[in-house]
């Protein structure tokens, strides 16, 4: 699926892409990172930290980033989701994801 959403991503413009498979490894790409537009996280990662603590992180460093959280779960069975983000459940077609990209953005708006 992250090759899927790599070649999804990179259709679009002047995108660079950043991709982490830990929270760990997560932290340091989002700390080293000057500026960051979206990020795009499964919920559910290797080890005790989520997707959404990702999310929180990148928020509480790039408080304008927009985020777009993806799982299999249903969205009421993810704990510390929040209106923040906004959630796609899988599986999605590249139309679902360009309106959750979009609502992340116009999120951050509201």
């Amino acid at each position: 699926m992250l090759d899927s959403l790599k070649l999804f991503v990179e259709s679009f413009l002047d995108v660079e892409i950043h991709s982490a498979d830990s929270f760990k490894a997560a932290a340091v790409c989002i700390d080293a990172l000057e500026r960051i537009d979206l990020l795009l996280c499964d919920v559910l990662l290797p080890g005790v930290l989520s997707g959404v603590d990702v999310a929180e992180t990148a928020v509480d460093s790039h408080p304008d980033v927009a985020v777009v959280l993806l799982s299999a779960d249903p969205q009421d069975e993810i704990e510390g989701l929040t209106d923040r983000y906004s959630f796609l459940q899988k599986p999605f077609g590249r139309d679902a994801m360009t309106l959750h990209i979009d609502n992340a953005f116009l999120r951050l708006r509201a």
